[in-house]
């Protein structure tokens, strides 16, 4: 029988090891250009299947403890950066992880950085009413709303299909509804 134990949460080549799991938090803060909280950080290593939540939630309180981290209060609550010392453990100890691991953990923060600034530009929001559900998408720019739309659904499997939709590229959204307006 194999020696090594199996982890919930954390597929074959996944990381048990605390100085590891350290190391790797302190990479992905290292490589992204804002501050994540905890939930961003867990979702990375969940996506990731790489690491199990309690061995993260343990790591990450002894890099706050060791103060290789400082919280920044955003406002989407409380994000983690990284001191000097973080930094110089991401970047003297990163050849430590294999660099599929580093690219792939790098790879799913980007997207989840990406994915929650469309968000902050772009809102949908679903309300319940009598007649289904009302979808409202605004697309925002720095000083002003350049669309917002209201739309009845009859459920809320249509609602949340539009919501999805809506911010898989509000841009295109918004090119192809100002050239059908504006069509001769």
């Amino acid at each position: 029988m194999n020696n090594e134990n199996i982890i919930a949460g954390v597929s074959a080549g996944g990381f048990t090891n605390q100085g590891e799991i350290k190391i790797l938090i302190c990479h992905i803060l290292n490589s992204v250009s804002e501050p994540l909280s905890k939930d961003d950080l867990n979702y990375i290593f969940q996506a990731t299947n790489l690491v199990n939540y309690f061995m993260f939630s343990q790591a990450l309180a002894s890099l706050i403890e060791s103060e290789h981290l400082y919280t920044v209060n955003t406002e989407h609550g409380e994000c983690f950066a990284l001191n000097p010392l973080g930094v110089e453990t991401a970047t003297v100890l990163k050849k430590a992880l294999p660099l599929s691991v580093r690219d792939r953990v790098t790879e799913t923060a980007n997207e989840l950085l990406a994915k929650m600034k469309k968000e902050r530009e772009n809102e949908v929001e679903i309300k319940s009413c009598s007649g289904g559900y009302n979808v409202n998408c605004i697309i925002h720019d720095t000083d002003f709303d350049l669309l917002r739309f209201e739309l009845l659904v009859p459920n809320e499997e249509q609602a949340l299909k539009v919501k999805a939709n809506f911010l898989k590229n509000p841009l295109e959204f918004y090119r192809t509804f100002i050239e059908y307006l504006t069509k001769d």
